[in-house]
């Protein structure tokens, strides 16, 4: 019941802020956008999918998992329409299974490649947003803190993760005592073969380094998208706030972060005396120009090789 419930949260907090603010004060804001920034925006959106890809990719490449970076790209669109419809984006992990179909591999190897990408993105963002509470010293101590340990449990994880004999050690005991002899030779395969492959911590230098790329690729989107609200504010400024809202938006109580980044994002900006309809209105518009679009392309062709697939196995 919790968990149907969770993800509502943001979409009822989403709607509150917009009732504050008022339907033609956010009308207002959206009528008086720069075509000039927007289309800049839409320009480097163009980017935005094929970065994304990019770093995964790289990741692939040291796996040894070899397909094309447009089947990549495909995968990639795919769970972006997923992970925008699931909390926390947890639905993004399903291009483990389209990349095990296309590339003929163990879902466990599939999946490693896929927690890799999320493990770097997650502490690039961790970074940015340290960095950001740096930025607003005093302003944001608390968030610091929780910034700060949210951090350290991401490297903490990422030992675990990384460590082939630790994470043996400390599965072992569900594996013997909990987990139904029926089930234990397909978990055993899926854990060696998670770790089969799994790259150096030395090469993951150009997949993180792409990784860095592409999240100032994404917030530099949004910056775009600020001047064409009429925001005036540091390029640097704002990307450290984004990478703060980003943060707030991997609480699992909404979908796709909608209502808690325009709320974050609210508080944060306001402390710069940025009205809230503008705030909202640029949140929104970046949304839907790096997620609703990539999502419904995703969704085209998730129905169009479902539809493929389901027809091979027919003939």
């Amino acid at each position: 019941m919790l968990k149907k419930i969770l993800p509502a949260i943001g979409i009822i907090l989403l709607a509150y802020l917009i009732y504050s603010i008022g339907i033609v004060n956010l009308y207002n804001a959206l009528s008086n956008i720069s075509l000039y920034y927007m289309a800049v925006a839409i320009m480097l959106t163009l980017l935005y999918v094929p970065m994304q890809t990019l770093k995964w990719h790289a990741i692939l490449k040291r796996q040894g998992i070899s397909i094309s970076f447009y089947d990549a790209i495909k995968m990639q669109l795919k769970s972006v329409f997923y992970g925008i419809i699931t909390p926390a984006r947890a639905g993004s992990f399903v291009k483990s299974f389209y990349l095990k179909d296309k590339a003929g591999i163990n879902i466990g190897k599939a999946v490693s490649s896929v927690l890799v990408e999320r493990m770097l993105d997650l502490f690039t963002i961790f970074l940015l947003a340290f960095g950001g509470t740096l930025l607003l010293t005093n302003k944001l101590l608390n968030i610091r803190y929780a910034i700060f340990m949210s951090l350290a449990a991401i490297i903490i994880i990422g030992y675990v993760v990384f460590n082939r004999k630790f994470a043996k050690m400390l599965l072992g005991f569900f594996y013997n005592k909990l987990l139904p002899d029926k089930y234990k030779e397909g978990v055993r395969e899926s854990f060696y073969s998670f770790y089969e492959n799994m790259p150096r911590k030395t090469s993951l230098i150009v997949p993180f380094a792409l990784t860095v790329m592409y999240w100032t690729l994404t917030y530099t989107i949004t910056y775009v998208i600020a001047l064409a609200f009429g925001i005036n504010i540091g390029y640097f400024t704002l990307i450290f706030i984004s990478a703060i809202s980003t943060f707030v938006t991997l609480i699992p109580i909404t979908i796709a972060g909608l209502g808690t980044r325009e709320a974050s994002l609210v508080g944060l900006l306001g402390i710069y005396g940025i009205n809230s309809n503008s705030v909202v209105a640029m949140s929104l518009s970046a949304f839907f120009i790096t997620g609703i679009v990539p999502a419904l392309i995703g969704f085209m062709f998730t129905i169009k090789d479902d539809s493929l697939h389901k027809t091979r196995q027919e003939s």
